[in-house]
Order: structure tokens, then C-alpha cells, then sequence
């Protein structure tokens, strides 16, 4: 609100009431969002406290290309998850160069020890990966393909829609996230919604990929075999 002392909080909230959500944030909050009938809305997200659900961790890395103040921000989406769906723990979003993040991603590493880092295969990306599996971190570059961030978000919104996707209620990085995803296509910023389809994509994968075959290990046929007796088994001449 840029003129707080003309409208008290009463005054406020009739106006969200009365006015649509995409123009109060524009006239109001100075903050363009895209209208309700948009691709994602705040409703599609159910809220968690932490701890999470048991499951593993997953980390999902955007990096922008520089550290201007004018450049995209670096992101990275800390995820838990197991058959149920994922839990957003963590963000990061920040312009920051190389050096720092390439650091930030060693001490989330240590921090979450997540199973694997899921990282954009573009700009500093590559970079970043390989610095990480130098130092024995499981990370994978992802290639973004030639489909817009459209599409690719729109391949994974059933994730979206079916309320598979949790969000921490308390977290300090929340609203910036939600405001950012409800704006997309049309808000000024993107690198989270990247961050996002990134994840559920392998997330999908690796939820539909059939389980691993059961291992049979073979019987030595030099083994001899125990003889019966009245008793149950006995045992070995």
C-alpha cells in the first residue's frame, strides 16, 4: 500500500472484498498479477507445518546468469516427498555471482543432504554441476528442450491441480513464491515457476517408473542338502 494513512485496515478489506484480486494487487499493492482464471491460483497449494512426511529431499536449481541488479534471480526449491506428493521445505532466490552460489549450494547440501540436485542445464547450470559431482554430490544437469515455460508448466499441472504439491504455511518465502506463480505467465518474474516444473517433471518420472525387478539369488548347487527327520531339520554332516 503506498498511501497507508488513507486507508485503515477496515478500509482495506472492503476493497479486497469488492474489487478482483488481479486488479487490487495492481492499483493497490503496485504488484501486476495475472487474473483468477489464470493457469495456477493460490487454492490449488495445501499447507504443512514442518516437520514434513517422512520421504526423501530433492533440491531444484535455476541459475541466472549474473548478479546485476536488473538480472533474473538464482533459485533453488528444497522438496521433500513420497507417494503422497511434495512438501516445499525451503527456498532460495537471490542475485548473487558464481562464487556465493556455488557455496549456498554446498551448505544446502549439508544441510538437507537431499538426494539428488536437479539442476538447469543453462547459464551457470552446468557450471554448478559439475563443481558439485567433482566433490562426489549427486547432481544432474536437466535440459530445458526446446518447449516454452508454458508448456512445460502446463505438462505438470495436473501435479498442480490434484493437490500434490504442499507448501510450509509459516514460511517467510511464501507469498513471494504464491505471488509469483499466480502471476505467471504475465508477472515480471519466472525463475521459481522454472525451478517448480523442473521438479514435478522428474518427480512424475520417477513416481511412474515401474519398481525394480526382485533380485534371485542363485543356489549353490554344491550345497548339500539337509536330511529330514522327525523332528524338523537337522543339522549339517
Amino acid at each position: 500500500m503506498l498511501q497507508p494513512g488513507r486507508f485503515g485496515p477496515a478500509e482495506i478489506e472492503q476493497l479486497k472484498q469488492s474489487t478482483p484480486s488481479h486488479i487490487f494487487a495492481t492499483q493497490f499493492q503496485q504488484r501486476p498479477t495475472a487474473i483468477s482464471a489464470g493457469t495456477i491460483r493460490r487454492e490449488d497449494f495445501l499447507p504443512f507445518d514442518l516437520p514434513a512426511p517422512p520421504g526423501e529431499i530433492v533440491c531444484s536449481w535455476d541459475l541466472a546468469s549474473s548478479a546485476n541488479p536488473t538480472s533474473s534471480y538464482s533459485v533453488c526449491l528444497v522438496f521433500a516427498y513420497n507417494e503422497h506428493g511434495s512438501y516445499l521445505i525451503d527456498v532460495f532466490r537471490g542475485r548473487e555471482g558464481y562464487s556465493q552460489l556455488k557455496d549456498i549450494a554446498f551448505a544446502m547440501d549439508s544441510r538437507y543432504r537431499p538426494r539428488l540436485h536437479l539442476i538447469e542445464n543453462a547459464s551457470l547450470g552446468s557450471a554448478l554441476a559439475s563443481d558439485l559431482k567433482m566433490h562426489g554430490v549427486n547432481a544432474i544437469p536437466i535440459p530445458t528442450g526446446s518447449t516454452s515455460k508454458s508448456d512445460r508448466l502446463q505438462a505438470q499441472m495436473h501435479q498442480i491441480k490434484g493437490q500434490r504439491v504442499f507448501l510450509h504455511k509459516a514460511a517467510p518465502w511464501l507469498e513471494n513464491f504464491l505471488d509469483e506463480l499466480v502471476a505467471f505467465p504475465h508477472g515480471p518474474r519466472d525463475e521459481q515457476v522454472d525451478a517448480l516444473t523442473q521438479y514435478l517433471k522428474w518427480y512424475g518420472e520417477v513416481m511412474s517408473a515401474p519398481p525394480a525387478p526382485p533380485i534371485y539369488l542363485e543356489r549353490n548347487s554344491a550345497r548339500r542338502k539337509p536330511k529330514r527327520t522327525h523332528r524338523g531339520f537337522s543339522h549339517k554332516e
